[in-house]
């Protein structure tokens, strides 16, 4: 009889260390996942190199898009919306979400067509507040594609906007962003450019 008691308390003494081995390798385990899930990740990214590639290096191809006042190009991969609701001096408005890429965030630009009830630009409100405030928008004028156009920019957060006048017309184009890169500034300038009036 003593000899089947040892026996079967070797047996458990074998089935208690199996136990004890089994328990601790799942929980090694599963502490190994928790720490893998929930930790930093480590490792390095590789970043294609930024440079400065004019658009037939980058392969951007163009949409254009014919309003009923104004006709625009604009790169294929950005989100275009159009607007109905607008005011009554509101004719025409687009938005256009810009995808980030090449460690650039994302940006949008606003496109708005206004009539204006005199050819004074100060009765655009949204002209009116930019050039009231030298303190917050840098003011410039240039000539782009043969046509005056009034830039305003401003610093904190990013916003560019300019303003082209065609008699009692005028297309406000706004491009903000955390972050105005030269991939951002580059689109702005081809969407000037390409503006058309019809």
């Amino acid at each position: 009889m003593s000899t089947m008691l040892t026996r079967g308390f070797r047996f458990s003494k074998k089935r208690l260390l199996l136990v004890s081995i089994t328990t601790i390798l799942i929980i090694a385990v599963c502490w190994l996942v928790i720490k893998t899930i929930s930790g930093p990740s480590e490792g390095t990214i590789n970043y294609p190199e930024n440079s400065s590639q004019t658009d037939a290096e980058l392969n951007n191809t163009y949409v254009r898009y014919d309003g009923q006042k104004i006709s625009f190009s604009y790169p294929e991969g950005y989100r275009f919306e159009k607007h109905q609701d607008q005011s009554p001096t509101v004719l025409e408005s687009y938005f256009l979400v810009a995808p980030a890429k090449n460690r650039n965030p994302s940006f949008t630009i606003g496109i708005s067509v206004y009539r204006l009830p005199t050819t004074d630009l100060d009765e655009n409100s949204s002209y009116k507040i930019r050039n009231n405030s030298p303190q917050t928008y840098a003011k410039s004028v240039k000539a782009v594609g043969g046509r005056e156009v009034i830039h305003f920019e401003r610093q904190n957060p990013a916003e560019r906007t300019a303003f082209i006048q065609n008699g009692s017309l005028l297309v406000a184009i706004s491009m903000t962003g955390s972050l105005l890169g030269e991939d951002a500034n580059s689109e702005y300038k081809h969407l000037i450019e390409s503006l058309q009036w019809l």
